[in-house]
């Protein structure tokens, strides 16, 4: 069984009676990719076709790949398009946006042998899991999907107390991810798939801080600043702003691993982080802020 998820970037393997799984293909983080996923075996088990995810925020693009399984270089199929698929008719579907495509594909020799056309218009696409369409195909060719648009998963966020009472707050529905209370109480940091939004609790206000940022994870103990992931140079490092926005992003870290911050110390001096290498997995580094 080969599966992608949300917390590997890594495609990877496991036996179909269980056991440990295993990493297959892994992201060149040198090069900006960030995650491989949503991975398909084809009928006739010569290839798996998977999604290639490269950039932070605003700036992801996705491609597809395929690999022979019995070994051999991937290579890229569709240099714009994510969660393949093959259908019986011989075509190779994938979706741009809420729109899904369909192009001819020779599946013996692995190749695009013509062009692409949209088939249909407006099927929901989950920003928050990772993207994909949300959509698949029967063996006779039948298709069955979700409507909807490009839109995210749209949520609430809400207050709840120790009893588990819930008090929503006046922010607009989005779909927030990672949400993070500044040390204050003042302000609410998340993600929301176009970059890193705040929201100020007193006043009612969101404000996007940040369209090329990721999720946010770390506050300073000030609650002045707000570290988080991103990939001006196809590399994704930490990076920390100004909460109030009155500054542009600047670099905390660089290194040709993904990095994403997790938390200062509260006297400021330190930045616990994850440090996802190629050759030891996800680790967690301490830096010297001051």
């Amino acid at each position: 069984i080969i599966f992608g998820s949300q917390f590997n970037p890594a495609l990877q393997e496991v036996a179909a009676d269980g056991g440990a799984p295993k990493d297959i293909a892994a992201p060149d983080f040198k090069s900006g990719e960030t995650w491989y996923g949503w991975p398909s075996i084809l009928p006739n088990a010569k290839a798996l076709i998977y999604s290639i995810s490269s950039g932070t925020g605003s700036n992801v693009t996705d491609r597809i790949a395929v690999r022979p399984l019995a070994g051999g270089e991937a290579r890229i199929l569709i240099p714009s398009g994510e969660r393949p698929t093959y259908a019986a008719s011989g075509h190779l579907i994938y979706n741009q946006s809420s729109t899904l495509i369909a192009v001819p594909f020779d599946i013996d020799r692995l190749e695009v042998i013509g062009a692409p056309v949209a088939v249909v218009d407006g099927v929901w696409r989950c920003n928050v899991c990772n993207g994909g369409a949300q959509y698949s195909f029967s063996n006779n060719g039948t298709l069955a999907y979700i409507p909807g648009t490009d839109a995210s998963v749209e949520s609430i966020m809400v207050w709840v107390d120790r009893d588990g009472k819930e008090t929503p707050l006046a922010a607009p529905a989005r779909s927030y991810a990672v949400p993070r209370i500044s040390p204050d109480g003042r302000t609410i940091a998340a993600g929301a798939g176009d970059g890193v939004w705040t929201y100020d609790v007193e006043r009612g206000t969101l404000t996007r801080l940040n369209p090329d940022a990721n999720n946010p994870s770390a506050w300073t103990a000030d609650s002045k600043q707000l570290a988080f992931q991103m990939s001006p140079d196809a590399k994704v490092n930490l990076f920390w702003q100004a909460a109030d926005g009155g500054k542009p992003a600047e670099r905390l870290a660089s290194g040709e691993d993904r990095q994403a911050a997790d938390s200062f110390s509260r006297d400021g001096g330190f930045l616990a982080f994850n440090d996802q290498s190629p050759v030891t997995g996800a680790d967690i580094w301490i830096m010297r802020i001051s």
